[in-house]
């Protein structure tokens, strides 16, 4: 690992630590398609990385864009949250899937000013 990624990784890391219930997370290029970087507890297989970018082109997309999205499964609730300031970056933050949506919810807008100002845009 570089020690640019190494910086990114610990950066998502400290963003995520105060969370309840975040399992992992991921910044994200929806536009591009691309996964900028983990936490190290991310643990999501490359597939499912992959899936979250393409759910997050809406949030990044022209006048039908929005702020965020929720995804719920069985093992895992996941909020895409679009940086403000920024209309290319999203964060994927994953949750126990006990975990509230309305408290995951407002957990990824409460992390994104501040995502915003600590990743590379």
């Amino acid at each position: 690992m570089t020690g640019a990624a190494a910086g990114l990784r610990e950066r998502l890391d400290a963003l995520a630590a105060p969370v309840p219930g975040l399992a992992s997370c991921a910044y994200l290029d929806p536009g591009a398609g691309t996964v900028l970087g983990t936490g190290s507890a991310a643990g999501l297989p490359q597939e499912t990385l992959d899936m979250l970018c393409r759910a997050a082109r809406h949030l990044t997309g022209g006048e039908t864009a929005g702020d965020q999205a929720l995804i719920a499964t069985r093992r895992e609730l996941t909020v895409l949250q679009r940086l403000p300031g920024d209309d290319g970056t999203a964060l994927a933050l994953v949750f126990a899937p006990e975990t509230r949506p309305t408290a995951a919810r407002a957990a990824a807008r409460g992390l994104a000013p501040a995502a915003a100002a600590t990743l590379p845009a």
